[in-house]
């Protein structure tokens, strides 16, 4: 189906944050292809500030995944299913997750027509009409592979990458250095090598100095108390929300993982 011939275009992208910003882009062509389509965007509760304000969502639907857990689960997640998708009425439902979950709420949302790629885990592809493949899986990347699905559905091509991104939330409470200039350093992802080590934290700052350095992020090893003096700790003392508005406060970013550069205004 052909994104100019619907009304209502249910995403399912329930995660995780990496995955959904680099979504983003596709999301955001099918919206210029079709200015006035209406757009749903499936997400799981914990990354929904990612998406909300977004100007070219109409609605942001909340996944509880972690709410439909145990023997219990199956029947909470069909109703919430029923509640919150079915009134949605797609004219298209396109999957970018590709696991059964995902492949499960694009069957219940009750499109017209169901969209997803054709290497999927889990059996996905077997609740899609189109299936769409994808070259070099592995050699291409995410922004990519997304966008490949939402040119089958009929997008207007384009050799732009563009994001919009969400402004964040206030920052009340957080400790931030007063003075411009300052970094942002994100040191620890999930990965083999994709990490700082506490040593190369605690170098990189001091070659920073005098200019302070903020750290954000959750997870990775336990910091000393004994950071150089520039060292501005908010390791896990930051919404999503908030983190979003510490980067764009930034005057520059340093990230071991891209998605976070993409809500960076100094990358």
């Amino acid at each position: 189906m052909n994104v100019n011939d619907c009304d209502r275009i249910l995403v399912i992208k329930p995660s995780s944050l990496g995955d959904i910003v680099h979504t983003i882009p596709a999301v955001l062509a099918i919206h210029r292809t079709v200015p006035g389509v209406e757009i749903s965007w499936v997400v799981n509760t914990e990354w929904a500030p990612l998406l909300e304000g977004l100007s070219f969502l109409t609605h942001v639907i909340p996944f509880p995944r972690k709410e439909f857990r145990g023997p219990s689960g199956i029947l909470a997640a069909n109703q919430w299913a029923n509640r919150e998708l079915k009134p949605l009425k797609p004219t298209l439902t396109i999957d970018f997750q590709g696991l059964l979950r995902s492949g499960w709420m694009t069957w219940k949302s009750g499109p017209e027509c169901s969209v997803g790629f054709d290497k999927t885990r889990e059996g996905a592809r077997l609740f899609y009409d189109v299936k769409v493949p994808v070259e070099n899986w592995k050699g291409t990347h995410a922004v990519d592979r997304y966008m490949a699905l939402a040119r089958a559905c009929g997008i207007t091509p384009s050799s732009q990458t563009e994001f919009e991104l969400p402004k964040g939330e206030a920052l009340d409470g957080l400790d931030l250095p007063e003075a411009d200039p300052w970094i942002l350093l994100h040191p620890f992802s999930r990965g083999d090598g994709k990490s700082f080590t506490v040593s190369e934290v605690i170098e990189f700052c001091r070659e920073s100095a005098p200019y302070p350095v903020v750290l954000v992020g959750a997870g990775g090893p336990e910091l000393p108390e004994s950071l150089p003096e520039n060292a501005w700790n908010l390791m896990g003392k930051t919404s999503l929300g908030q983190l979003i508005s510490v980067i764009r406060k930034a005057s520059w970013t340093v990230s071991v993982d891209s998605c976070l550069l993409y809500t960076s205004d100094a990358a």
